[in-house]
């Protein structure tokens, strides 16, 4: 049930507008979440880990933050994850105690990199993955 809730939720979202705050709040959520994870480049947490991803998905699309080559989206996410969560600097939703940076963001970049979204349609699919801030305007 709740799946299903989730999805209608972000079918819903292709024919009507997030609002300002919303979109306000996707912009500060990606900018905090990139900062943080060249802030960890560097990190002696992420070297190993890091060495180790750099041998899958050496092949797609999709930017691994601090590498060259373009990975496979489902290994440039994992990469950037990595990296936005190693100093747990990112956002964090108070009410659920949930780190939703590392989460949300590396999975809408690598797929809208590997698909040539626009930056619109970034910023929308950050809000659908934050959710809470866009539904409260729902009830």
């Amino acid at each position: 049930m709740l799946a299903e809730r989730l999805a209608q939720f972000a079918v819903e979202t292709r024919v009507r507008a997030p609002p300002a705050d919303a979109m306000i709040a996707a912009q500060q959520h990606l900018l905090d979440g990139l900062a943080v994870a060249m802030a960890a480049l560097r990190a002696r947490s992420v070297v190993r880990p890091r060495a180790t991803l750099a041998l899958f998905g050496q092949h797609g699309h999709s930017s691994a933050i601090g590498q060259q080559e373009p990975r496979s989206a489902g290994a440039a996410a994992l990469h950037n994850g990595l990296l936005m969560h190693a100093l747990e600097f990112d956002d964090t939703h108070v009410g659920a105690v949930v780190h939703g940076a590392p989460v949300v963001l590396p999975a809408v970049l690598a797929y809208a990199e590997q698909c040539g979204s626009s930056g619109a349609s970034v910023l929308r699919a950050v809000c659908v993955g934050w959710e809470e801030r866009w539904s409260r305007h729902e009830r």
